[in-house]
């Protein structure tokens, strides 16, 4: 502020050049008190500080966590960064169900059938065997398969074809011992 104005808002208009702020910090005259207003998911405590002639506000998020933001960026700030963290993660989330088991048994037959990298992939996708267009979607497995049942496993009833609906079930050891296909002596490892 110039020397002039500040003569002027003191001497001829009789005003102080600031408002107290709290705690006894003083908010510029031509500086809005934005203390308790909102903006998204902040609400403005305080003025924590000015510097070169600009003010930073304290503000605290719903989320507990606090943030100092200056001015001209409160409009367009909407929270302490919690906002777009789970913006993220909503994104990135598609089921929420990689942790169980049948997500994991779903990996691994994709697994055997499509990295040729994979251990078991000569006894799957080197031999054609492949996943059917719908289970490509975790979701679509699911809703056929249902979750593994306790002590259960994948199981092709017809080892020559591929997985899908119709040709998969949720075996007992037993029912998968009972339903092995004959190897070749090519593939009988010796060892």
């Amino acid at each position: 502020m110039s020397a002039l104005v500040f003569i002027y808002m003191v001497f001829i208009k009789g005003q102080k050049p600031w408002n107290e702020g709290l705690k006894g910090m003083q908010i510029p005259w031509n500086k809005k008190d934005r203390t308790g207003e909102n903006f998204g998911r902040l609400a403005v405590k305080e003025l924590h500080h000015t510097e070169g002639g600009r003010s930073y506000w304290l503000c605290v998020c719903v989320c507990g966590k606090e943030k100092i933001i200056l001015t001209a960026n409160l409009s367009r700030t909407f929270s302490c960064g919690c906002l777009r963290n789970e913006r993220i993660a909503a994104i990135k989330t598609t089921h929420g169900l990689t942790k169980i088991n049948t997500y994991k048994i779903w990996a691994g037959l994709k697994t055997r059938c499509y990295n040729i990298k994979a251990i078991s992939y000569r006894y799957y996708g080197a031999r054609g065997i492949k996943v059917c267009k719908r289970w490509q979607k975790f979701e679509n497995f699911l809703t056929d398969m249902g979750e593994r049942p306790a002590n259960r496993s994948i199981d092709r009833i017809d080892n020559d074809g591929d997985y899908e609906p119709s040709n998969c079930r949720w075996a007992t050891a037993k029912q998968q011992a009972n339903n092995k296909r004959q190897r070749s002596a090519k593939e009988v490892r010796v060892g």
